[in-house]
């Protein structure tokens, strides 16, 4: 998952890890249009609209994210690692956690 991908170093981190072979989350905030645009040069990827700024959405956005593994379940596909890229925005000094982790 990379945030912020449909434009600057956002799009260009999102298209290099495609090219690496990731299935890449183009997060965006606002515009639709460019996201989009990564995803169709990418190809595995898909475009997702979200606020990484909200805890909520971001539950929801993230590959191990309560219901992306509740989905998996139930489709009978075994959880996988990922990771989340964010180039620049608000953010918070601390450690990463697991969704998991309260």
């Amino acid at each position: 998952m990379v945030s912020g991908a449909g434009r600057g170093i956002g799009a260009a981190t999102a298209l290099e890890l495609g090219r690496l072979g990731y299935h890449v989350i183009v997060n965006y905030l606002r515009d639709a249009d460019s996201a989009e645009l990564v995803v169709k040069q990418i190809g595995a990827a898909q475009a997702v609209q979200a606020d990484v700024t909200d805890e909520a959405q971001v539950t929801m956005l993230v590959p191990g994210g309560r219901r992306a593994r509740a989905d998996r379940r139930a489709c009978g596909q075994r959880p996988h690692r990922g990771a989340a890229f964010r180039p620049a925005g608000a953010c918070a000094v601390g450690g990463v956690r697991s969704q998991d982790q309260r």
